[in-house]
């Protein structure tokens, strides 16, 4: 497996950066004035607010120039928020890219610690994913690879706090409007979303969280000029989501929690020499999954067909399974899966060229 055809992931937009636009770089410069932990945990807390779900896209842009270029005294208002949300990051070629939610504003991630509630962000299938990756360590990680899950426990219990405070339940969703503005008034209560984002040490521990066990989602802040030459859809903020600030943790990216931990897993099984056997046992649990599927609810006796190796795994990219259905009736699947060797070192949204050769 490779990657795409640069000309084939510009047809599909891959190639769009709007950190390059010149809004974008306008706005940059005007951001160096006001003061990080003000601008970020209030466009974060932005972010959490399920109306604005369809505008992810231009609040996560704003999200890296401010984490990139803040460094003033100046406090942003709801008048400053408006002008760089809707006259800066809201220029058509950047709103473009907003479309209506395809999904709920609140997904839920299953883990043998419990259920945690996280935003999908613009991530597709992004709790169903999260959770395949985290049940196949759970049932065919040896010891070290199931440590792997402790930091990822902790990020989920920050989440699922996070929401907690922003009084959402599961499945939540909202009328949001794409490419549309984003209106904030004197009455909206910036500063009770911002403070769902932020976490001091005190609730850290009354999550049971130790601040160690978040290091491996702590963004560096010396390394925040970087940023402007990353992609503002896959950037090291999106792996590392929080921000620390004095003795404050800010979820700066609430919509990229399950990004961080699937990437973070990925980066361990490479430091580990364990891809290609996460690779195999990730489509064991899939395929599991499947066949589970298949006989909830059904009337007729299944059974699994074996079959042979050269048949059932085609290359390491796509395995065959088939189903007997009763006596006369065979079901056929096709998993084609995504390679992880792949994933880890360019990210989740480059698209992949499969070959059989």
């Amino acid at each position: 497996m490779q990657l795409a055809d640069p000309l084939f992931n510009s047809l599909i937009g891959g190639a769009s950066n709007h950190l390059e636009h010149p809004k974008s770089k306008l706005l940059a410069k005007i951001l160096e004035k006001y003061e990080l932990k003000a601008c970020l945990s209030m466009v974060a807390g932005i972010a959490t607010v399920p109306s604005f779900q369809a505008n992810s896209y231009r609040i996560e842009l704003l999200t890296h120039l401010i984490v990139a270029r803040c460094c003033g005294r100046k406090t942003p208002t709801w008048q400053h928020m408006n002008h760089w949300l809707n006259r800066h990051a809201g220029d058509f070629d950047i709103a473009k890219m907003e479309d209506p939610p395809e999904d709920t504003f609140v997904v839920n991630v299953i883990t043998p610690e419990g259920d945690f509630r996280v935003l999908g962000g613009l991530w597709e299938s992004a709790d169903s994913a999260t959770t395949l990756l985290i049940e196949t360590l759970t049932l065919t990680g040896d010891v070290s690879q199931k440590s792997w899950l402790e930091p990822v426990i902790a990020l989920l219990r920050l989440s699922d706090a996070m929401l907690e405070r922003a009084g959402l339940p599961r499945r939540h969703m909202e009328y949001s409007a794409p490419r549309a503005m984003i209106k904030l008034v004197p009455a909206s209560p910036l500063k009770e979303w911002a403070n769902r984002v932020v976490f001091n040490n005190d609730d850290l521990k009354q999550l049971g969280i130790d601040q160690e066990q978040l290091k491996p989602f702590l963004f560096d802040l010396t390394e925040c000029q970087k940023l402007l030459s990353q992609h503002n859809e896959e950037s090291t903020l999106h792996q590392k989501p929080l921000v620390r600030i004095g003795n404050d943790y800010v979820v700066a990216l609430p919509n990229a929690i399950t990004y961080a931990i699937r990437r973070y897993i990925l980066r361990c099984a490479f430091k580990a020499g364990q891809l290609e056997n996460l690779q195999s046992n990730l489509m064991g649990c899939a395929q599991r999954r499947l066949f589970n599927a298949t006989r909830f609810g059904s009337r007729h006796r299944l059974k699994k067909i074996k079959l042979p190796e050269e048949i059932a795994w085609l290359n390491g990219i796509c395995s065959s399974a088939v189903v007997q259905v009763g006596t006369r009736r065979f079901l056929h699947f096709l998993m084609v899966a995504d390679d992880l060797s792949v994933m880890n070192q360019y990210g989740i949204r480059e698209v992949s060229q499969l070959s059989t050769t």
